[in-house]
């Protein structure tokens, strides 16, 4: 006999890590998407070198928790798994919705809302911005790829109005050979106008060249 699997929709405690002195009177707000086996208040302060009047940086942390390998007791995060992929990012869907109404929106008057996704936090950031498509000015992938799922073409009035850049370091771990070909290609494929930035470095978020972007 197989077992059955039923669904529940359960309440969940988020954190949602927060970087700035007040949100209410910030120019820029930014929605910072970390990436696989990391946690929001350590990619959050990689914008501790702004003014923290002008920029307040908020990042939500992924629902899933573990261990980063074996015999490790530092817990990290992820936003979704191969299991059950579909219903993990609806819920993350509904999560950064959450985020996005009740944190961001109403500090928007005065404001311009951006957008970074690091690594996994790429495909995350892609998905939520063609679902939501909030007023965005700028939209930073680094070193992540594109979610399989969104129609890209069908939104491109919407995307190409956004300051788009794509960005990973000349010895990325990740975004190299054909990840990094697949990447470029989909970009010139689909139309969308992008910066590309390529710099020295690796698989992380560069102090410097983020400060050049923002």
């Amino acid at each position: 006999m197989e077992p059955r699997v039923t669904k529940l929709e359960v309440k969940r405690t988020a954190h949602v890590a927060e970087l700035g002195n007040d949100i209410s009177k910030a120019k820029q707000i930014w929605l910072v998407i970390h990436g696989y086996g990391q946690l929001a208040n350590r990619i959050v302060r990689k914008f501790d070198q702004f003014d923290m009047d002008e920029i307040y940086a908020i990042a939500p942390e992924g629902l899933n928790k573990f261990y980063w390998h074996e015999g490790s007791r530092v817990p990290v995060a992820t936003w979704m798994t191969s299991h059950e992929r579909l219903d993990e990012i609806d819920d993350y869907l509904t999560y950064l919705d959450q985020v996005y109404d009740e944190m961001i929106l109403p500090n928007l008057d005065n404001a311009k809302f951006n957008i970074l996704g690091f690594s996994q936090g790429s495909a995350t950031m892609w998905r939520w911005v063609i679902h939501r498509q909030p007023k965005l000015a700028k939209l930073i992938q680094w070193a992540g790829e594109f979610p399989p799922e969104p129609d890209y073409k069908h939104h491109l009035n919407y995307l190409n109005a956004i300051d788009m850049s794509m960005v990973y370091g000349d010895q990325d771990s990740f975004i190299k050979g054909k990840h990094k070909e697949k990447v470029l290609t989909h970009i010139s494929s689909v139309g969308l106008n992008m910066k590309i930035n390529e710099y020295a470095g690796k698989h992380r978020i560069d102090r410097d060249v983020l400060k050049s972007l923002i």
